[in-house]
């Protein structure tokens, strides 16, 4: 469900669901890879800038919020790793995006992430999850091209539970210049 006013968008009960079951996915792609399923039930983009949305120049808003997402990302690490992939840092992804997206925040309230990974000698998965989530990025910035760049930085704060028990903060720096460093401080407490 999508409703649109003047300078606010709602999505509600948004799923990106693969195809295949965890298992199936890795035997169709035949190396690891991230298998993600997500359910969002509420995004709010406030202070929306339709006129660049609807002229498909950019996604331009204040602020975006997600509420009470819920991942569940899975990798077979019985399957080879994919020969001559290099992965880039966050920035260098949010450098060359396939869109563009200008947030002045990116804000998440009480998400949960759950991560399972079946490991290459095992005989079950193995789980590490975090719940109630809450976080704020910013600013947000993705480009097409690293040249049109703007930012020097980006602020990431973030709280959560570890496994529903410990509790886990999270405060640093994103900065986009290469060799592109992430400055992090985390603490976590007693499981």
């Amino acid at each position: 469900l999508a409703l649109l006013s003047e300078e606010r968008l709602e999505l509600r009960e948004v799923s990106l669901v693969p195809r295949y079951g965890d298992f199936e996915y890795h035997r169709q792609i035949g190396f690891q890879t991230d298998v993600a399923k997500v359910h969002i039930p509420e995004v709010i983009f406030h202070k929306l800038n339709v006129e660049k949305l609807m002229g498909g120049e950019m996604l331009e808003a204040q602020s975006v919020t997600v509420t009470g997402a819920q991942a569940d990302v899975f990798r077979d690490k019985r399957f080879a790793i994919k020969p001559d992939v290099i992965k880039g840092m966050p920035q260098e992804l949010m450098m060359n995006a396939q869109f563009g997206v200008k947030l002045d925040s990116l804000i998440i309230q009480n998400a949960q992430v759950t991560y399972r990974e079946f490991p290459e000698t095992g005989m079950v998965p193995g789980e590490l999850g975090f719940t109630h989530l809450n976080a704020v990025l910013t600013p947000v910035v993705l480009a097409k091209t690293p040249q049109s760049y703007p930012l020097s930085s980006s602020t990431l704060k973030a709280n959560a539970l570890m496994n529903g028990q410990a509790p886990l903060s999270l405060e640093g720096n994103m900065f986009f210049q290469a060799p592109y460093p992430i400055q992090l401080v985390a603490e976590v407490g007693e499981f």
